[in-house]
């Protein structure tokens, strides 16, 4: 999960794990997911922008952009 601009990780509890990603760049910035880590737009728990922009095994990520979610 190393990226220069992005601070990521993940969190497990009772089977569930979620995945933090945030930017902390005033720029956008395409981060690859972790090998084995899918994300759904109906798994984001919570996100400062609409919507979470990933594609295959990459995120988008607008300026500052964070968000949480469950992950596959």
């Amino acid at each position: 999960m190393d990226h220069e601009d992005v601070f990521a990780y993940t969190r497990t509890f009772e089977g569930k794990t979620v995945i933090i990603v945030t930017n902390f760049r005033k720029t956008p910035v395409k981060w690859s997911l972790p090998q084995k880590i899918t994300i759904q737009q109906d798994q984001v728990l919570v996100s400062n922008y609409d919507g979470v922009s990933v594609a295959d095994e990459t995120a988008s990520l607008r300026p500052f952009e964070a968000f949480a979610a469950f992950v596959n």
